[in-house]
């Protein structure tokens, strides 16, 4: 049962052999809109509007917002790329899947991801917060 890499290097080849295109245009797809997402958000919390708490905050809400929305997309992704691996033929509109298909599950669990980073993150944060508040 079990396979070396070589095998299933060669399986994943044989999946995708002739499909390339529906890859590549799901990955452009996410790319397209995780740059316009990030261009937005330069837009509208440019490097040196970020000195007050509020906008630190304000900025923190919509980055959070744009990763929940690039998550939803990358798992569609997965399913695209699982659905190849598996000889089903692939559709583009895969990428969309996760909006289809019980988002808030996705959403619950990226939160608690963001959760952990926090935790983690927690020194550092507060050393942010106190600067910008004393600044």
């Amino acid at each position: 049962m079990n396979k070396s890499s070589s095998e299933l290097k060669s399986m994943a080849k044989g999946a995708l052999l002739g499909q390339y295109g529906t890859p590549i245009l799901a990955y452009l797809i996410i790319f397209a809109v995780s740059f316009v997402l990030n261009l937005l958000l330069l837009r509208l919390f440019p490097y040196y509007g970020l000195g007050s708490l509020g906008s630190i905050l304000s900025y923190f809400l919509c980055s959070l917002i744009m990763e929940l929305l690039l998550s939803l997309l990358t798992v569609g992704l997965q399913i695209l790329l699982l659905n190849m691996a598996r000889g089903y033929s692939g559709n583009v509109g895969d990428v969309f899947f996760a909006f289809r298909n019980q988002p808030d599950k996705i959403i619950l669990y990226q939160l608690c991801m963001v959760g952990i980073f926090l935790l983690c993150m927690l020194p550092s944060l507060a050393v942010l917060v106190l600067t910008a508040a004393y600044s």
